[in-house]
């Protein structure tokens, strides 16, 4: 039997791995599709220790709706199964007046991890995935504003945000990649990709219905700001971002006619509702809010 000579082995791969270490360096440095698939494995393994080995959830409601009502769309059909809610009976939603939700996109995107038993652990993968998405996003959109130290930035940013703000990303709710839509209709004005903001725009609604207005507002204040350094045709893009965000009301409202009822009964009625102490522990997003608590909920986005 030949003598394995581990010592010698081990030596050869000590010296190739400053090599190696090199080569994969220069790989990622040329190639951002690879950046990124390399980002995303990074921050997926580094926090699926942190959530994956607990027994909780990070919400113990919101959750199990959205996954329970995606297997419910893949059982009974994309758009019956929206108006299905007879246990509600007085509701508009019930009465088939409108739509509960809107987040067409988000619901297609967690169907196949209905199909992961127990439910649970279906929840915590896609949360770590969209997680992991989240921040390998960041990193490519910074990465392709020739930022310098890029994935130094991204860590920087997890270092200093609070422990509370990193567990609500483990939500498996539409908003938690909401900003990655608005931070890419910033980067396609900047690009002056006009069209390709329209259409991020316009797809930001069928993912999160409940401020999807947003793009036209980061875009007017893009274009104010690039006012101010006489960037030119900087009007023009909010434009287009504000027709994509028009052209999916729109859309939405010839699939589902109540779209507007939605819009007065449940999101704009909070800048009309006086002050008033009522607290609805669950299904909150279902009643008319005060405006404070509005923009309270959704700080982050409009950050």
């Amino acid at each position: 039997m030949p003598k394995i000579h581990i010592r010698s082995w081990l030596h050869r791969a000590l010296d190739a791995l400053p090599h190696t270490v090199q080569w994969s360096y220069e790989y990622l440095c040329e190639h951002s599709i690879a950046a990124g698939v390399a980002a995303f494995a990074f921050f997926f393994l580094a926090f699926q220790w942190m959530y994956l080995p607990t027994t909780f959830l990070v919400s113990g409601d919101d959750h199990f709706f959205h996954f329970r009502f995606a297997y419910e769309m893949r059982e009974q059909g994309f758009f019956t199964v929206f108006q299905h809610f007879s246990a509600i009976y007085f509701s508009k939603m019930a009465q088939g007046i409108y739509y509960p939700y809107y987040n067409f996109l988000f619901y297609l995107v967690i169907i196949p991890f209905t199909y992961i038993t127990p439910l649970y652990l279906g929840i915590k993968l896609y949360a770590l995935c969209a997680f992991s998405l989240f921040f390998a996003s960041l990193f490519l959109i910074l990465r392709s504003l020739k930022v310098r130290a890029a994935f130094l930035w991204v860590l920087a940013f997890i270092a200093l945000v609070q422990t509370e703000s990193l567990w609500r990303l483990l939500l498996s709710r539409p908003y938690v990649l909401a900003p990655i839509f608005l931070i890419t209709v910033v980067v396609l004005l900047h690009r002056r990709w006009y069209g390709w903001a329209a259409f991020v725009s316009f797809a930001y609604f069928f993912w999160y219905d409940a401020t999807f207005f947003f793009p036209a507002v980061v875009a007017l204040a893009y274009a104010i700001f690039a006012e101010l350094y006489n960037a030119p045709r900087a009007w023009r893009g909010a434009l287009y971002a504000l027709g994509g965000v028009l052209a999916a009301v729109v859309v939405v409202s010839l699939i589902a006619p109540g779209f507007f009822s939605f819009l007065t009964g449940v999101i704009f009625s909070a800048a009309t509702t006086p002050l008033r102490n009522i607290n609805i522990p669950e299904g909150g997003e279902l009643y008319p809010i005060n405006i404070l608590d509005y923009v309270r909920n959704n700080a982050v986005l409009m950050a």
